[in-house]
């Protein structure tokens, strides 16, 4: 995993030429339709138009196109795609082309026939340069914090022409995570948590620099790894885990071997306030806290409700 640091929001740019007149009785010259935004890897992405065609390299990328209701859209999306969106999104994959395993190689060609305005991806992987040479615009879309998830949607929005729809997204979104993050709070006492992202030998988690970090906060938790390391997705030591004695473990890596018996069953484990009160949680969708995309408002309630059990919140709440 990728360890990122915190970075500025991101603030789009709409490019638009400045009518004028040559002279009494002159033409006016074409409004351009170009746009212009910056990507979460700092590069400036200039289209001459909005997009009509798009592939997703990631499915945090897949979820905010879909979205946006822009399915018709959407020619090409990665593996992980059809295998780790949230249900509600799953099916509006049907008659989408599976262009490959981004978390390797892409198929490229596949890429290239599907004609792209726009290629979005996850994290700067290696392939995007080979990408760019095929003369495919590309956005990196790697968010840190949720206000960067927001920016992401935005960009999104303004790359496609639909800003409009953006805004009223993350007008959505905000809304409902301020309500979430108050009832938390309301809630009681700050819980002490862990997220497992894998089990052990190579025991990985959440810290400070991640916006995963920054939900467990707006759920009414305090990260223990914050006080271990300054990285956002460190490895730690099951030594580490047991000093810091977390009241709730979060389990995210149920598809890579994690489990609730599986932790039970570690040595010096038991001796952790979670372990000892039963508060493995094991019932918080991957699918929907690991992706940073729209159903970060589902995770975060169901991240909330798993610390501070029996918690409703009015408008957001099942």
């Amino acid at each position: 995993m990728k360890a990122r640091g915190w970075s500025s929001f991101l603030v789009p740019l709409v490019l638009v030429s400045v009518l004028a007149l040559a002279g009494c009785g002159a033409a006016a010259k074409p409004v351009s339709t170009a746009v212009q935004f910056k990507d979460d890897a700092g590069s400036v992405i200039t289209l001459k138009a909005p997009v009509t065609r798009i592939v997703t390299l990631g499915p945090s990328d897949t979820e905010i196109v879909l979205a946006l209701g822009l399915k018709k859209d959407l020619v090409g999306a990665d593996t992980a795609s059809f295998q780790y969106l949230p249900a509600s999104y799953e099916a509006q994959l049907k008659g989408v082309q599976n262009v490959g395993n981004a978390l390797t190689t892409p198929n490229l060609e596949a890429i290239r026939s599907a004609h792209p305005g726009l290629v979005l991806v996850v994290y700067g992987a290696p392939y995007v340069a080979k990408i760019k040479a095929l003369g495919i615009p590309v956005a990196v879309l790697d968010p840190t914090t949720v206000a960067q998830i927001m920016g992401d949607i935005k960009d999104v929005g303004l790359a496609t022409g639909n800003s409009a729809a953006a805004t009223s997204l993350t007008a959505k979104i905000g809304s409902q995570i301020n309500a979430i993050a108050k009832a938390a709070k309301a809630a009681g006492p700050a819980v002490s948590t862990f997220v497992e992202l894998n089990p052990p030998p190579t025991l990985y988690t959440v810290g400070p620099g991640s916006y995963i970090d920054q939900l467990v906060s707006l759920a009414g938790g305090v990260n223990v790894v914050d006080k271990i390391s300054h990285s956002a997705y460190p490895e730690v030591s099951s030594e580490q885990v047991i000093a810091a004695d977390p009241q709730v473990i979060i389990l995210q890596d149920q598809g890579f071997g994690g489990s609730v018996q599986g932790v039970t069953s570690r040595p010096g484990w038991s001796a952790i306030s979670a372990v000892k009160n039963g508060r493995i949680v094991s019932s918080v969708d991957p699918n929907l806290l690991s992706n940073p995309g729209p159903s970060v408002v589902e995770g975060l309630l169901e991240l909330a409700q798993a610390l501070h059990p029996g918690l409703t919140v009015p408008g957001v709440s099942p």
